[in-house]
């Protein structure tokens, strides 16, 4: 129910509704009730269901979900990739005669894992970037009939109908998501500034939604004496977006790795030009550098503070960057990955894939690709390095 996930979620389900799917979540145990229960809204309930609210038993959980799935005899299920292991198992324990399919959202290697997990358990994998299909087929064994690249995909009307205020000498710029560094980068926000500033723009920075680093983030920001130059909002209800986003001349986008970046095109679609990393096969799918947007490599901070420094200086190029990103955003519309969907649903239940037949729940058991890797036990910064090194160096 949290971040990027829910939003596709949400997206995609605005996307199906008129063509006639309705899409529908379910969560279980006890810590995801508490969870969801927190910041899930009457309309979120509307269209969904908590299992197994009592107990965080890994079999009670698989059960609970097998048993609604049971019930409710869905056309199809969605299995959202990294997500709760408990709930993803459960892919290899349904009957075969449920069709289902994984949608992976993030170019991580955990990610990638997860996903092998219950490869062999699904009737279709989709990527929501070029990058993840062409990984997961290249490096992991997905079968390429199998496994495509559906781009993500916002509701554009109110972005594109949120009223811009007029342009002013101070360059306005905004960060919004997860403040998490390990993915999001956000900690490189302040030296950007920083840098912006030394080569004489004039600038704020307003940051948007909340997570663990936004202590981390405030103290970064005063040591720099630069707390005057930057506002925090904390978390932004999802109908504030668009007139946020309109409020701001430009985007800064410098994560690490992605799998998407839909606040990237809903910034687009508001006409608030994105200065992004450039996560190969995600962020350069949506941004065209010098056309929609400006891209930078990851942790080149001092590009992205010239990239900056020149959309201030340069108004006319500013303006015609904010009219190539409204235009660009126009392709990824709900309508568009809506069709895509439907396609791929009407292909599995004609003709499904051979999958494997399901593991009794009686022999329920974690499988390795959905335990935690070796790696996430070394130190922080070897793997923000490690990752970094990964995205600029292949």
């Amino acid at each position: 129910m949290l971040g990027g996930a829910y939003s596709f979620f949400l997206n995609l389900r605005y996307a199906l509704k008129p063509l006639g799917v309705d899409l529908t979540w379910a969560a279980s145990g006890r810590q995801n009730a508490l969870e969801t229960r927190q910041i899930a809204s009457a309309e979120d309930f509307s269209f969904g269901e908590l299992l197994c609210t009592e107990s965080d038993d890994p079999r009670l959980r698989a059960a609970a979900i097998i048993d609604y799935a049971a019930r409710v005899r869905p056309s199809l299920v969605m299995y959202g990739v990294f997500g709760d292991p408990v709930e993803t198992q459960t892919a290899r324990h349904l009957p075969t005669s449920i069709a289902r399919f994984v949608v992976a959202h993030t170019i991580t290697i955990a990610t990638y894992r997860a996903a092998r997990a219950i490869r062999d358990s699904v009737h279709a994998t989709v990527g929501v970037s070029p990058r993840i299909a062409s990984d997961l087929i290249r490096r992991y064994g997905f079968d390429p009939a199998w496994t495509m690249a559906i781009p993500n995909a916002v509701e554009l009307n109110p972005l594109l109908s949120a009223k811009r205020p007029a342009r002013c000498s101070t360059l306005r710029l905004l960060s919004l998501g997860r403040v998490e560094h390990a993915s999001k980068g956000v900690l490189w926000l302040p030296a950007i500034l920083e840098k912006a500033l030394g080569l004489g723009a004039d600038l704020t920075l307003t940051v948007g939604g909340d997570g663990p680093d936004l202590g981390r983030l405030k103290r970064l920001f005063a040591q720099r004496g630069l707390s005057g130059r930057v506002r925090f909002l904390g978390a932004v209800p999802r109908q504030g977006v668009p007139q946020l986003m309109a409020e701001h001349d430009v985007f800064l986008f410098p994560s690490v790795f992605e799998g998407f970046g839909l606040t990237v095109v809903e910034a687009m679609a508001a006409g608030c030009v994105p200065v992004a990393s450039r996560v190969s096969g995600v962020t350069d799918l949506i941004v065209t550098d010098g056309r929609t947007g400006r891209l930078f490599p990851v942790h080149k901070l001092s590009i992205a503070a010239e990239h900056i420094f020149q959309l201030w200086r340069n108004p006319a190029e500013l303006e015609s960057l904010s009219s190539g990103a409204r235009q660009g955003a126009l392709a990824f519309g709900l309508a568009q990955q809506g069709s895509r969907y439907i396609d791929l649903f009407r292909r599995i239940l004609a003709e499904p894939r051979h999958i494997k037949p399901p593991v009794p729940l009686d022999q329920w058991r974690v499988s390795p690709y959905l335990k935690a890797p070796w790696w996430n036990k070394l130190p922080a910064p070897v793997k923000g390095f490690l990752r970094v090194a990964r995205e600029r160096f292949g």
